[in-house]
Parts: C-alpha cells; sequence; structure tokens
C-alpha cells in the first residue's frame, strides 16, 4: 500500500497517548501500528499534514473541556515526539508539495463554492491535490487515509481525482 497520511489518522493515533482515547481513535491507533510493523508499505504526508496535526496539539492542549483535559504539556511532548519519530525513522516520509498545489486547490473550492454550491475546505483540497501528485509519480494508485469525510467530498466533488486516489477510513483497515 502507499499511504497518503492527511492530519486526521495521525490524530487519532496521538489521541491514544493521551490515556482516554475515543473507540475511533482506539482502532486507527491499533491498525496503524499493526501495518506500520509490515515491510512493503509506503506512507508520505506534506508539510501541509505536519503543520495541520502540530496545530491541532496546540489546539487541544489549551482548551479547557472536560473532554481535553488529559492533553497537557506532557502529552504534547509525547504526542510530537512520536510524530517526530516516525517522520526521522523514514516509517512517514515528507513529500514535496506539488508545484502549484495553493494555486490548484483555491481553484477548485472557488469552483465548488460558486459554480456547484459546495463548501469544500482548502487544507482538504491541498492532501487530494498531494496524494494524486504523488500517485503519478509513483505511476500506482495512492491510498488516501482519513476519517475526514470532507475528503471524500472533495472528491465526490471532483471525481477526475478518483483515477489517482482511493480515500479510506484508517478506522476500516
Amino acid at each position: 500500500m502507499n499511504g497518503y497520511l492527511d492530519a486526521d489518522p495521525l490524530l487519532r493515533r496521538a489521541e491514544v497517548l493521551g490515556g482516554k482515547p475515543g473507540q475511533r481513535a482506539a482502532d486507527v491507533d491499533q491498525r496503524l501500528a499493526s501495518i506500520f510493523r509490515q515491510t512493503g508499505h509506503r506512507f508520505a504526508a506534506t508539510p501541509v499534514t505536519i503543520i495541520e496535526v502540530h496545530t491541532n496539539f496546540c489546539k487541544w492542549v489549551i482548551q479547557n473541556e472536560p473532554t481535553h483535559r488529559q492533553f497537557d504539556g506532557e502529552w504534547f511532548d509525547r504526542a510530537f515526539e512520536q510524530l517526530m519519530a516516525d517522520l526521522k525513522s523514514g516509517r512517514i516520509e515528507v513529500l514535496q508539495l506539488p508545484p502549484k498545489v495553493f494555486e490548484t486547490a483555491m481553484m477548485h473550492v472557488t469552483a465548488a463554492s460558486l459554480e456547484l454550491g459546495r463548501n469544500l475546505r482548502g487544507w482538504d483540497a491541498v492532501h487530494v491535490v498531494s496524494a494524486s501528485s504523488w500517485s503519478r509519480q509513483l505511476g500506482e494508485r495512492v491510498t488516501l487515509l482519513t476519517g475526514d469525510r470532507q475528503v471524500r467530498e472533495f472528491v465526490e466533488t471532483f471525481p477526475e481525482f478518483g483515477q489517482w486516489i482511493d480515500i479510506v477510513d484508517p478506522a476500516s483497515l
């Protein structure tokens, strides 16, 4: 499997480190850990994924809701260390962003809004465009691992991306 990771599965893995994961987070963590141990799989993300994950880590630390109390400074250190270890070990490869990825993403999000009345997010477009670009580079299909339904909506809105990528919820692996 060539698996492109958006922020969602990496956030679910980090949620487990907080000690009180939801069932979905536990499932995703278990499945990813199992796949990471197997040979023959390749995983990648872009700097956008990494900054998105980091931003959410920071947001979770400052949230004062009871559901986020386990996400403190110590958790942040463990979660960020896990992410960096995955990158340093090569378990997750950091891809260069494709040329004009932001322009391409904004063009598609604008078209979805103005022409189709769809509310799509730019970061999701960046992930889809990046995963599709990686697929073309490899000459093979790429599995975009995400639990984010809006990524799936993006590919449904612009089905041409479906020729390069499959959207799979990592909880279903």
